[in-house]
């Protein structure tokens, strides 16, 4: 993961309580493998290459991750009822 996508993600998190945390969903654009955990270059995050993101927020967070495409988790999330869905874009 580049400096910038790292330096922002971190920006995010540092808003929340690490002992708050029960559980992180991840939603991103496409290529990316859920099983994996990995997102592959998706067009809207440059220098995403091929990223470990739920290995990534385990070892920060010590919590249960998981990753899905981001289409698929509004869809999740539209049944479920109560949610919220941000999505992020960086320039290089």
């Amino acid at each position: 993961m580049n400096m910038n996508a790292k330096t922002h993600t971190y920006t995010l998190f540092r808003k929340y309580e690490k002992n708050n945390l029960v559980k992180i969903g991840i939603s991103c654009g496409g290529p990316l493998d859920s099983e994996k955990g990995i997102i592959y270059s998706p067009p809207n995050l440059p220098g995403w290459d091929s990223v470990p993101i739920v290995e990534i927020f385990k070892q920060e967070f010590d919590v249960c991750v998981e990753v899905q495409n981001d289409a698929n988790a509004c869809a999740l999330g539209d049944n479920i009822g109560d949610y919220a869905a941000l999505s992020v874009a960086l320039n290089k």
